[in-house]
């Protein structure tokens, strides 16, 4: 029975000086504060992210056989004008 009491003597006595500082004193909310700091902590890794790399392409069998396309300038003037008069 004395071994409880000595060894809960010193959380009885935090709890009891714990609760005159609240009462007499201006204590700042902790978890007002904790808060504040974990909304400012997910913002500044929000604005300071690098950018994503967007992906590389995977190339198909097909496109590394092909050549590559080439597309005429001449080809789509003379589609446009196709059946036109100027």
């Amino acid at each position: 029975m004395a071994s409880i009491i000595k060894s809960s003597m010193s959380f009885i006595t935090g709890t009891v000086f714990g609760m005159y500082i609240a009462q007499n004193y201006n204590v700042p909310n902790v978890e007002k504060l904790a808060s504040m700091g974990v909304s400012m902590a997910s913002y500044m890794e929000k604005a300071y992210r690098k950018p994503e790399k967007p992906e590389p392409k995977i190339m198909d069998d097909d496109d590394r056989t092909s050549e590559p396309k080439i597309k005429d300038e001449d080809d789509d003037l003379s589609k446009k004008k196709k059946g036109r008069w100027y």
